[in-house]
């Protein structure tokens, strides 16, 4: 008799102790193993995420150029000296010679505008050829500059004095 009762208890005990202390551990590792997976989705998108932007980062590699040809054209700061200095070495090579410069804000409003625009008066005295060397100049520099006005007086001997009134660009 001490047996019959002996094995149900013992059998009772074993099912307890798979019940509380077997499952639980199984159940835990069903978990990590899910949370396992999880990890490796989010490794395998940070992956496709950081080969995407080395890609995107090739890509605007190409573009470095042209952006720095924009940024020359359009600078973010007006330098008054890099730009007197354009004026003055423009009028040099070109054989004028550079009498004044002045400097007036645009009659318009540019508030809808992504750039600002200013307005020089050049007085250049030299001929007229010389003029016409000197605005090639101008245009065949990196600066967005744009002649809005000319103003040319013939002197005696082929010489001339003009007076040009220029829009320089910038952010």
């Amino acid at each position: 008799m001490n047996r019959a009762i002996l094995i149900p208890i013992l059998i009772f005990v074993c099912l307890f102790l798979v019940l509380f202390f077997v499952m639980p551990d199984h159940m835990a590792k069903r978990n990590l193993g899910s949370q396992v997976e999880e990890k490796k989705q989010e490794l395998i998108k940070k992956q496709n995420y950081y080969s995407e932007t080395k890609e995107t980062l090739k890509e605007l590699e190409h573009y470095k150029r042209s952006v720095e040809v924009v940024n020359a054209a359009l600078p973010e700061e007006m330098s008054l000296a890099s730009l007197l200095s354009l004026f003055q070495s423009s009028a040099f090579e070109s054989g004028l010679i550079l009498k004044a410069v002045s400097r007036s804000k645009p009659t318009h409003s540019q508030e809808e505008q992504n750039y600002t625009e200013t307005l020089f008066n050049l007085t250049l005295e030299g001929s007229v050829e010389s003029a016409e060397v000197f605005l090639e100049k101008l245009e065949n520099s990196s600066r967005i500059i744009d002649l809005t006005n000319v103003s040319l007086q013939l002197r005696e001997g082929g010489s001339s004095e003009s007076i040009l009134t220029l829009k320089v660009y910038h952010y």
